[in-house]
């Protein structure tokens, strides 16, 4: 049966919007697809940049663990000079106690994703949270690091020789990858080149308010060492979000 006159570019018109509304579909669908693909690969550069600075974070609490259990030791000392030990330990004590370590956080793939709104590609509204709280809680964990510029700090950098503060840094503190080790200090072999470990001792000692400052820095680097254990396991637990999504 042929459509009337009067019918025929009513059917037209219907067939043409049915085939600009299929078109629509498939290119929605289209987009859709490209969409969740470039998710998926956020989540990807997400979850590589988590991992490097969760282990970024776990030097760092090596290091905190070091320069507070040996600024504690130090304190000690201070405190009761009578206690038994050598002078080329308690420099070494000095020493580690005003370490100071400062990884560099990556957050490339996360900036680009807040510059540019691509962090609505993860669809997951509870998972983004996630991202955005844990960046910054390690951001707010770059504000409370300990500065470097701290009195006890500087007191032993211009105190005692370099190459002697070098020399424990390099073989008593450090992994070849710059890294901080727990490692007792009696084991190293480093003595100060130039004058005896007793009269750079003394020296050291003798400057004005030192208890006081290594107090400030027990409480900075111990705080700030504490403060690192939760972050690490925020980060842990974000990990394994992230590879569950990944394997979906």
């Amino acid at each position: 049966m042929r459509l009337s006159s009067t019918k025929k570019p009513f059917a037209e018109f219907a067939l043409i919007v049915i085939g600009v509304f299929f078109a629509l579909f498939a290119e929605n669908q289209w987009q859709a697809r490209l969409d969740r693909e470039e998710g998926r690969e956020y989540l990807r550069r997400i979850r590589t940049e988590v991992g490097a600075n969760q282990g970024a974070l776990e030097g760092d609490l090596d290091w905190a663990a070091q320069a507070c259990t040996s600024a504690e030791a130090f304190l000690d000392f201070l405190q009761n000079p009578t206690l038994e030990s050598d002078a080329t330990s308690l420099l070494k004590l000095a020493v580690s106690a005003a370490m100071h370590a400062r990884p560099a956080f990556e957050t490339s793939t996360y900036d680009e994703m807040i510059a540019s709104g691509r962090l609505s590609l993860i669809n997951d509204a509870r998972l983004r949270a996630r991202i955005v709280a844990s960046y910054g809680t390690m951001r707010m964990d770059e504000v409370w690091r300990p500065t470097t510029q701290d009195p006890f700090r500087l007191a032993v950098l211009r105190t005692l020789p370099f190459d002697f503060v070098e020399g424990v840094l390099l073989e008593c503190l450090l992994t070849s990858d710059g890294e901080a080790v727990s490692r007792e200090l009696r084991d190293c072999t480093v003595e100060p080149t130039r004058g005896s470990p007793g009269l750079w001792l003394s020296r050291l000692t003798s400057h004005q308010d030192l208890i006081g400052d290594l107090r400030l820095r027990v409480y900075g680097v111990c705080r700030f060492g504490h403060q690192l254990e939760p972050t690490i396991a925020a980060l842990d637990s974000l990990s394994t979000e992230l590879d569950r999504q990944l394997r979906q």
